[in-house]
């Protein structure tokens, strides 16, 4: 039992609360922002005018509901899309390592063909993927393509 494990239990010191005798109103203002460290700015807060007064006012310069979850745009994070003759290459070179063992290829394997084909001329080079993004298209391929499979399978029977 706990009881038995924990051999003291702290007492919290508590008191009661004070009611104030006055109201303290103490306003913010430009001096005390960018000086903080000076002392005499902290005692001289109630000596200054309105005119030093941070405006609060301030229009907010996000959409009203920007953080809501249905105003997201999450499809594509990053940005960049994989234009479609580079999709074409790399969904070649996954399709040839399926029907030949002796053809797989990782991601780095990708982007070395990649990179070949730009040395020819076939593609532009800015067009070459990062290694990182070809290995998320490579994962996120063949889950689509064993997704493919399995529904077929499960058409044909």
């Amino acid at each position: 039992m706990l009881w038995n494990i924990i051999p003291y239990w702290s007492q919290p010191a508590i008191s009661e609360h004070t009611v104030p005798q006055s109201t303290w109103t103490i306003p913010i203002n430009k001096n005390s922002i960018d000086n903080d460290n000076d002392i005499e700015d902290e005692v001289s807060l109630n000596q200054h005018e309105d005119e030093n007064e941070i405006n609060n006012n301030v229009e907010f310069p996000l959409h009203r509901g920007w953080a809501l979850k249905g105003n997201q745009k999450l499809g594509n994070r990053g940005g960049a899309k994989i234009k479609k003759n580079i999709r074409s290459l790399l969904e070649g070179f996954f399709l040839n390592g399926n029907r030949r063992n002796q053809d797989r290829m990782d991601g780095q394997a990708m982007c070395n063909e990649l990179l070949k084909y730009a040395e020819s001329g076939d593609i532009e080079e800015e067009d070459v993927l990062g290694l990182s993004t070809i290995q998320n298209w490579l994962h996120s391929y063949a889950h689509m393509f064993k997704q493919k499979a399995i529904d077929n399978e499960l058409e044909l029977k």
